[in-house]
């Protein structure tokens, strides 16, 4: 592995687990074995090493929700298709848990995040139209619709944060749980009430 990938590695694990706030380049380049120096060399300060890990998560993500888009076979499928973003989300956490904290400190990131934003909501707004197309999920109102969207952004932007202060700690049966709640939000405009009653109750079963 190169050195460059060796530091966003151990970065990418130290900002999960220590918090990005408390970890330092210093604690990095010991965490490696190597000279400060070293690391400047790849890497001028902190603010480029955050930068480089969002790269590598809207990389990995952005085939995520392209995924979720192009998923019509029904609602069956959308809890792997959810929870394969999440675990995306999950490795790249530290990104997440303050979204506020971490705008406000890296301004290279408010953009893209919010672009982040702008792209899941795009993403859900077209799996519910086309799920509705295909006569799976039924809407009183196209304004209903449209909040099923927000609701469905707004989780899976704050699933973690909720995790961490119901239970006191974050660990990776968030995942399962947040999975859930968006099959929740889902199954409420499944057509075939029966059928979504017991997919909401297997779902999180499924996926721990």
């Amino acid at each position: 592995m190169k050195t460059k990938d060796k530091i966003l590695y151990k970065s990418l694990e130290l900002f999960n687990h220590e918090g990005e706030p408390n970890v330092t380049t210093m604690d990095i380049a010991q965490e490696l074995d190597m000279s400060p120096g070293n690391l400047y060399y790849h890497f001028r300060n902190k603010d480029e090493i955050v930068l480089e890990l969002y790269k590598l998560f809207q990389k990995a993500y952005t085939p995520r929700l392209e995924e979720l888009e192009q998923c019509l076979v029904g609602l069956e499928n959308q809890p792997l298709v959810i929870s394969c973003l999440f675990e995306t989300a999950w490795t790249y956490r530290f990104l997440f848990l303050d979204c506020h904290q971490i705008t406000q400190k890296y301004s290279s990131l408010k953009k893209r995040l919010h672009w982040l934003l702008i792209r899941k909501r795009m993403a859900y707004l077209h799996l519910l139209e086309t799920l509705t197309e295909l006569d799976l999920l039924v809407f009183d109102t196209r304004s209903s619709l449209e909040l099923l969207v927000d609701n469905l952004t707004t989780v899976s932007f704050s699933w973690m944060n909720y995790a961490t202060l119901r239970n006191k700690t974050l660990s990776e049966h968030a995942l399962s749980q947040g999975v859930a709640q968006m099959m929740a939000l889902l199954t409420a405009h499944f057509k075939n009430t029966n059928n979504a009653s017991i997919n909401t109750q297997k779902t999180e079963a499924n996926l721990q």
